[in-house]
């Protein structure tokens, strides 16, 4: 049947089986809000592991044992040395270094669908959970925003831990939720304070749908553009600008597989309950576990603002629970660079997962530089201001956005330096030329770009000469 399908959409068997898992928490979904909202709170805890368990393992067959060692490694390490540094060490390097042999045994030379796809979710929620727990024994005034939003008193049960990771609409592909939302959402806390209008069935379901219009329009896009035409030879007959515009069509559509998911998984949250995120202007807010800004990603003019609104949560998590863990250092850069580089590594041992975080750290240091530019110089912010200089600016920036897109993103696509490397080379490498640009023009021309401000004369010297 699985093969009949991959046929007919020109999809991977794998892909398929994916999709359908997916699909699956929908109706887990609908009847715990339909059934079972009011259940003892074990009875809920044991449906969600229940499910979350026979759709991984439909879908990962024997490899669900994976997932098994980590919950049961969580909880003893937990038990033992809960709330101390020690389990927030031991959690950090055991289930890193567990993924990464899993990546290392299991890589091919494409995007593998398989155990270690989840597995790296479920790594960031157990290590938020150690974190989270050592955080509870901090006196609350010290606490920070996210510590006194997150922090744990009281080590989860085996079964609360083992419910949280195999939860049926986050355990395939995210969404990422931290434990204390998830005991908050069985405790019913959430039904209690969604007080405004807007039902989460209906707002699942049209979550869901949008997922599914994605997977149709990345279906389509990918039968005009597939991997193999960017570094086929067809590529090279044409200019390098439509090279450069042709690969950020093409990254685009590339990205859709990922949001599709992404949305599709959401939605089986938002059925549940588990995404209440507040009244607003009297309405419900279904998006507390959102992990893509639909409405700011698809107008995007800059690639800071595509950080903010494509795969939130990673990005969210990796700067409560690494970046600003490392404080310490006393420097925002070197921070930053631990950052990205605990996210490639995440990732997996293929160089475009590097080479990407590091396209991200230049772009995103450029785009900086860029602000910071324009905020010293007051003859260039009037400038930009006018309406009509407005408009050029916004298609401008679109243009830069559709030039570099592709080359920013290949890496991650193409995965192998044998594949990405080609192409940055029929680019002529111009994104890597063009981002470190600032760094040697500032120096020189830096005094130009930002004009020095007179100080002003000193009060006492102006006094003793009057």
């Amino acid at each position: 049947m699985l093969e009949k399908i991959a046929e007919f959409t020109g999809a991977s068997e794998t892909s398929i089986r994916l999709l359908i898992s997916i699909l699956l928490g929908y109706p887990f979904s609908y009847i715990y809000t339909k059934k079972m909202k009011y259940f003892d709170i074990s009875h809920k805890h044991f449906f969600f592991f229940l499910s979350g368990f026979c759709i991984g393992l439909w879908n990962f067959g024997f490899d669900i044992v994976h997932s098994l060692v980590a919950v049961l490694v969580t909880f003893i390490s937990l038990q033992v040395a809960g709330g101390k540094s020690a389990a927030v060490t031991f959690s950090f390097v055991f289930h890193m270094a567990y993924l990464l042999i899993g990546y290392w045994i299991t890589a091919t030379n494409e995007y593998d669908i398989n155990w270690t796809m989840p597995h790296c979710v479920l790594l960031l929620r157990h290590i938020a959970l150690a974190f989270d727990l050592a955080d509870g024994e901090i006196p609350e005034e010290k606490m920070s925003s996210d510590q006194k939003k997150n922090h744990l008193k009281n080590c989860p049960t085996l079964l609360e831990i083992a419910a949280h990771t195999y939860f049926p609409g986050g355990f395939l592909v995210g969404p990422l939720f931290n434990m204390r939302r998830y005991l908050d959402f069985v405790s019913n806390k959430f039904e209690i304070a969604a007080t405004g209008q807007g039902n989460n069935i209906k707002a699942g379901f049209i979550r869901g749908l949008t997922g599914l219009s994605y997977v149709a329009i990345y279906q389509i896009g990918v039968s005009f553009l597939p991997d193999s035409f960017i570094t086929s030879s067809s590529f090279l007959k044409y200019s390098l600008l439509s090279r450069l515009c042709i690969a950020g069509t093409w990254a685009k559509i590339s990205l859709y597989k990922y949001i599709s998911c992404w949305l599709i998984s959401e939605g089986v949250c938002v059925v549940s309950g588990l995404t209440f995120n507040g009244v607003q202007d009297g309405w419900n807010m279904w998006d507390g576990c959102a992990n893509v800004k639909l409405h700011i990603y698809e107008n995007i003019t800059q690639f800071g603002q595509m950080v903010r609104s494509f795969n939130i949560n990673t990005n969210v998590w990796a700067v409560q629970y690494v970046y600003k863990r490392c404080r310490f250092l006393g420097s925002k850069v070197a921070s930053q660079l631990i950052t990205l580089a605990f996210l490639a590594l995440w990732h997996g041992w293929h160089s475009g997962y590097y080479m990407t975080f590091f396209n991200e750290f230049i772009i995103i240091k450029w785009e900086k530089d860029a602000e910071f530019i324009i905020s010293k110089n007051p003859r260039l912010q009037d400038f930009l201001s006018q309406k009509s200089v407005k408009v050029v600016t916004y298609v401008l920036l679109k243009i830069y956005i559709k030039l570099f897109l592709g080359y920013a993103l290949a890496p991650f696509l193409l995965l192998q330096s044998e594949k990405w490397l080609p192409l940055y080379s029929n680019l002529y490498f111009l994104g890597t030329f063009f981002f470190l640009s600032l760094d040697f023009v500032l120096p020189v021309f830096g005094r130009f770009l930002i004009p020095t401000v007179p100080k002003p004369a000193n009060k006492s010297l102006l006094k003793k000469t009057m």
